[in-house]
C-alpha cells in the first residue's frame, strides 16, 4: 500500500489492477443525504491509439454513507491505469472503476465515462451501475 496522500484518511482500498489505492475519507455528516459526483478528465490510457482523446472525462456518482473517496488519491488511481496491460479498452476501465469504488464506498456507484475518440468521427458514452452488495 502507499502511504496516503494526507491525515485525513480513514481507510484505503487496494486495486486489484495497479499498486495505487482508492483513499477514503470521514464523511463528517453521514446522516445527511450527500449525493457526489466525481468528474475527472482522462488522460490518453492508450500511447498505441492515443485514446481517450482530450476532453474525455469519467464521472463517479454515488450517495455517501460513512466515508467518501479522497480527491487526490483518486486521480492519482485513475492515472495508474495508463499504459495497463490487462485493463485496455474503455468498457473494462469503466467497469473496473466502478466495482473498485463500490466495494471501498459499500454502496451503490455509476461511473460514466464520456469518451471522445482519436481518429474517428464519434465518441461513446460508457454507464456502468455497480448496486450496494
Amino acid at each position: 500500500m502507499k502511504k496516503p496522500m494526507i491525515d485525513t484518511v480513514v481507510l484505503q482500498y487496494a486495486s486489484a489492477h495497479h499498486d495505487f489505492p482508492i483513499d477514503l475519507i470521514q464523511n463528517q455528516y453521514p446522516e445527511l443525504k450527500t449525493a457526489v459526483k466525481h468528474v475527472i478528465q482522462l488522460p490518453i490510457l492508450c500511447h498505441a491509439s492515443q485514446n481517450p482523446k482530450a476532453g474525455s472525462t469519467i464521472s463517479i456518482h454515488y450517495i455517501a454513507d460513512q466515508v467518501l473517496l479522497e480527491l487526490f488519491s483518486l486521480e492519482k488511481y485513475i492515472k495508474a491505469f495508463i499504459g495497463h496491460k490487462t485493463v485496455r479498452d474503455l468498457e473494462y476501465f469503466t467497469q473496473a472503476i466502478a466495482i473498485e469504488c463500490q466495494n471501498a464506498l459499500k454502496v451503490e456507484v455509476t461511473v460514466q465515462a464520456d469518451i471522445i475518440l482519436e481518429g474517428l468521427n464519434q465518441s461513446q458514452v460508457i454507464t456502468v451501475t455497480v448496486p450496494q452488495m
